[in-house]
C-alpha cells in the first residue's frame, strides 16, 4: 500500500501549479502518490497536469467537469490508495519534511490525523501570519477529551488524515460550496481514536490571493454559506446525540466562524455591511445565548478579543480607526527602521 495520497484540486491555476506540485516532489519522504484532479479547467492547467502525470509515474491526473473544490476533493479521495490523505490546494505549496514529519508521528503514535500550523505566504515571496491550532494540545498524542477541541479546527489542508477515517464518519466534502471544510472538518471529530498536533513549525505556506472568497465582497453568499455550514454542523451534532458533549465548542465554532470571521473579513472590504452583521448576530444568538462567556475565548489573542468585543457592540467605526492607525504607526516604523 501507497503510505500517502496527496489530493490537489486544480481549476485555472496556471500560474502556481508548478510551484505546488514541485514542492510535493522536493519531499524528503518518498512513498507517496500525487492525485491531480483537473476540475474543468479553462486555462492551460489541465494540460500541465498531463505533462506533470507523464514524466512522473507517481502522478496521476483526473479529468473532469467542474464540481468546485470539495466536489474535486471527494474525486480525489475515490481514486486514492494512500493509507493516509493529505489536501494540498493548488497554489499553496508543503514544506520540504512536511510528508516525512507527518507519517513519521502518525505511525509512531496509531494516529488518525496529525495536525501541522499554517503560515501565510504572498506573491512577492515574503512570509504572513501563522494560523495555528491554537485551542489543541500540542506535540503531545490526544485520545479521548483532549480530541473535543478539533472541533474548532475547520481547515482541511492542515493535516494528513488515515482515510478510513472518512470512510467510518460517512463524510464527504459538499460540491460548489463556499467553507466546504467548514461544511466537512468538524464532523470527524467524533471518530477519531487519537490525534497530534505537531507545532514546532509551520509546514505549510498558504498562498494568500487578493480574488479569495475572503477577499470578495458578495454579502448576501457570504452570511448565507457561513450560516450554512455552522446549521449543518449543529443539525449533524444534533442527528447523533452529541450536542451536550460537544456544545462548548458548537458555541465557539459559531461565534467564530458564524459571526467573527465573516464580519471582520466584511468589515475590511466594504464600509455597508452592518445588516448583514446584525443577521449574523441574531442567528448565533438564536442557539448561544450568551456567546461572549465562552471559555474557547481565552484562546484567541488579544487584538481578536477586543476586535470580537467591539463587533458585538456595533463599534464597527472604532475598529476601523483602530485599523488605520495600526497601518499608520506600521508605515512609520518602516520608514525609520530604513
Amino acid at each position: 500500500m501507497i503510505s500517502i495520497s496527496v489530493i490537489i484540486p486544480v481549476y485555472n491555476v496556471e500560474n502556481y501549479l508548478k510551484k505546488c506540485v514541485d514542492s510535493v516532489l522536493a519531499q524528503t519522504f518518498a512513498d507517496y502518490e500525487v492525485l491531480l484532479v483537473d476540475d474543468g479547467s479553462t486555462d492551460t492547467s489541465g494540460r500541465l497536469c498531463d505533462e506533470y502525470a507523464q514524466a512522473y509515474p507517481c502522478i496521476s491526473v483526473i479529468h473532469q467537469l467542474n464540481k468546485g473544490l470539495g466536489g474535486a476533493r471527494n474525486t480525489g479521495m475515490a481514486a486514492a490508495q494512500g493509507k493516509y490523505l493529505l489536501f494540498l490546494d493548488s497554489d499553496d505549496y508543503l514544506h520540504p519534511e512536511t510528508l516525512e514529519i507527518c507519517h513519521a508521528k502518525a505511525e509512531q503514535y496509531d494516529c488518525d490525523m496529525v495536525l501541522f500550523d499554517l503560515v501565510g505566504a504572498y506573491e512577492d515571496g515574503s512570509l504572513g501570519v501563522k494560523y495555528t491550532c491554537a485551542p489543541v494540545a500540542e506535540n503531545t498524542p490526544l485520545e479521548g477529551e483532549q480530541l473535543q477541541p478539533l472541533v474548532l479546527v475547520s481547515s482541511a489542508c492542515n493535516r494528513l488524515c488515515k482515510r478510513d477515517l472518512f470512510l467510518r464518519a460517512q463524510v464527504s466534502f459538499p460540491d460548489r460550496l463556499w467553507y466546504e471544510d467548514l461544511h466537512t472538518m468538524p464532523k470527524l471529530v467524533p471518530y477519531l481514536r487519537s490525534a497530534y498536533y505537531y507545532a514546532e513549525q509551520p509546514l505549510y505556506d498558504y498562498l494568500q490571493r487578493s480574488d479569495s472568497i475572503m477577499h470578495t465582497p458578495d454579502f448576501n453568499r457570504t452570511v448565507a454559506e457561513r450560516l450554512g455550514a455552522v446549521t449543518e454542523i449543529w443539525e449533524y451534532y444534533e442527528s447523533r446525540a452529541l450536542t451536550e458533549r460537544y456544545r462548548t465548542e458548537l458555541e465557539f465554532l459559531h461565534l467564530f466562524h458564524g459571526f467573527f470571521l465573516p464580519v471582520r473579513e466584511m468589515q475590511a472590504a466594504y464600509k455597508s455591511f452592518p445588516p448583514y452583521a446584525d443577521a449574523l448576530r441574531e442567528a448565533l444568538l438564536s442557539r448561544v445565548p450568551t456567546p461572549l462567556q465562552n471559555p474557547y475565548l481565552a484562546g484567541m489573542s488579544a487584538k481578536e478579543r477586543q476586535m470580537l468585543r467591539l463587533f458585538w457592540g456595533r463599534k464597527y467605526r472604532t475598529v476601523r480607526l483602530l485599523s488605520c492607525l495600526n497601518k499608520l504607526l506600521k508605515k512609520v516604523k518602516h520608514v525609520f527602521a530604513s
